[in-house]
């Protein structure tokens, strides 16, 4: 027990969590100046989940990467380092007693965890699908699923008339048989083959059974243009999207009751300040 809590002391620490923040932030700088130099290798990062690159780029190559490695442990013991510390606080102020406003602070604290965790499940228990062509009555596999989608139909609106300019400084925005609105249905059949109809949009994408499916580019672009009408999808699984959304709702609830702490000490100070002077 004397070990564990010496171990729980050390990680509390408020020297330790500034020790932590000055090596992010020395670790950070390096990163950036290796991803400068060695740009067309990192950039499979912004396509694929962590996990696979590093198990296809990272160990291969620990030269450039090492500092990945090395951010990750980091910001895990920045997490715990926070947890620590806040909970001792926590603890502190409910043996103490008084108003619930004091938590603020540290209501903020957990929810940041919470986030860092959302984060980290987003990016090594989920997946980020970027190129998924579907012609239009064709049907194509969900990566790492057993569902299967099919697009029903594409809904293409195009500019029938050339939009006059708002300024003379600025590009018009659509062109004469431009795509004006874009949306599509698209079917979605399960194992057992039952189906479920969605629509989906440029800036409408769709969650279905945990993944979501984002409308990444259309055609084609122009009325009259050849080809075969179709859409190219984004598909991704997003585990800790909850979690995220829990972790800002949570340190929104925080902040506001940060902020309404110091509106109500500013009044009181304000009051005792008129009082004193009247006297």
């Amino acid at each position: 027990m004397v070990i564990f809590s010496n171990i729980w002391n050390f990680l509390g620490k408020l020297s330790l969590a500034v020790w932590i923040i000055l090596a992010l932030t020395i670790d950070v700088l390096i990163g950036s100046i290796i991803i400068h130099i060695y740009r067309p290798f990192f950039s499979p990062l912004n396509q694929t989940m962590l996990p696979d690159w590093i198990i296809n780029h990272g160990f291969k190559n620990f030269n450039i990467t090492w500092w990945i490695f090395v951010l990750l442990f980091l910001l895990f013991l920045l997490g715990i380092n926070i947890f620590v510390c806040t909970t001792n606080r926590v603890v502190t102020l409910i043996h103490q007693g008084g108003s619930f406003l004091k938590f603020a602070p540290h209501v903020m604290h957990y929810a940041f965890i919470m986030l860092l965790f959302g984060h980290l499940a987003c990016y090594t228990a989920g997946f980020m699908s970027f190129d998924n062509p579907i012609k239009e009555r064709e049907t194509i596999s969900v990566p790492y699923s057993e569902l299967k989608i099919k697009l029903e139909n594409l809904d293409i609106e195009y500019q029938q008339e050339r939009p006059a300019a708002i300024k003379a400084d600025h590009k018009i925005s659509l062109v004469k048989g431009g795509a004006k609105e874009v949306s599509a249905t698209l079917s979605f059949i399960q194992p057992d083959q039952r189906v479920e109809w969605k629509t989906i949009g440029v800036n409408r994408p769709i969650w279905y059974h945990g993944l979501s499916f984002h409308m990444n580019d259309f055609y084609p672009k122009k009325e009259g243009a050849p080809g075969e009408p179709g859409l190219n999808l984004i598909i991704r699984r997003d585990p800790g999207i909850k979690i995220i959304i829990a972790g800002a709702v949570i340190f929104t609830l925080g902040l506001l009751m940060y902020l309404y702490q110091m509106v109500k000490s500013t009044l009181n100070y304000a009051k005792v300040r008129k009082e004193t002077f009247l006297e």
